[in-house]
């Protein structure tokens, strides 16, 4: 199970998932991808009319009152221990992603971890960061800190623009992952004029005919390096 998280929004989750459902899609996994954005919905919305990919999306809330309810949280998971889907994406929105790892918190990762194991659930948060935005990397600490070496734990730099460790806030980034044995990959790398493209490429969800640029788009497919 592959858990896409930030506590904010706009960062490129929507499109991380949308990159790992066409992905997954393309390699004719077992799997689907559940959209627990109950501000949004985006993920839902966009792909559940578009019969390519209506049977790979679901939706779900974690959340009662703004906080995640324990029982939801029991019965979802052992839903999915039970289901046959090989895999599954979970698309949480700003506000699951706080109270996911505030649940965490609460109970300890051991814990946690230990409910997983149980039922035989592989877990990988995928924290989605963008560099120089404060918020991002104050809850990608906070997942560090809260997850530790119990669950595994993958940070994806949205990367609209090339970056190396020349920057010296990548190398920041990428030396902290390194120190808290934390993944560290990137995705989206593109160039200025076609990101608009592909964000209304995603909106229409997948509809739109974008000529040349699916070859781009398929080539940031391509380069994702994600076990589901």
């Amino acid at each position: 199970m592959t858990i896409v998280n930030c506590a904010k929004g706009g960062v490129g989750k929507t499109f991380l998932n949308s990159l790992l459902l066409y992905k997954a899609k393309g390699a004719d996994e077992n799997f689907i991808m559940i959209d627990m954005d109950s501000s949004n919905r985006s993920i839902f919305k966009r792909f559940s009319d578009n019969e390519k990919y209506s049977d790979y999306v679901g939706q779900f809330s974690l959340l009662k009152d703004d906080i995640i309810n324990n029982s939801l949280f029991s019965d979802f998971f052992l839903t999915v221990a039970e289901s046959t889907k090989d895999i599954f994406y979970l698309d949480l929105g700003g506000n699951e992603s706080r109270e996911l790892i505030s649940f965490i918190q609460e109970r300890s990762a051991e814990l946690v971890s230990e409910f997983f194991n149980e039922n035989n659930i592989e877990i990988e948060f995928l924290t989605v960061v963008k560099l120089a935005d404060r918020d991002c990397l104050d809850h990608l600490q906070n997942v560090i800190k809260t997850v530790g070496s119990h669950l595994k734990h993958t940070c994806m730099l949205n990367s609209t623009v090339k970056v190396d460790n020349t920057n010296i806030e990548y190398k920041v980034l990428e030396d902290m992952c390194n120190e808290n044995k934390v993944g560290f990959k990137k995705f989206g790398l593109s160039s200025s004029n076609t990101i608009d493209v592909m964000s209304d490429y995603i909106r229409s969800g997948f509809t739109l005919n974008m000529g040349m640029n699916i070859g781009l788009f398929k080539k940031l497919i391509n380069e994702l390096e994600i076990n589901g």
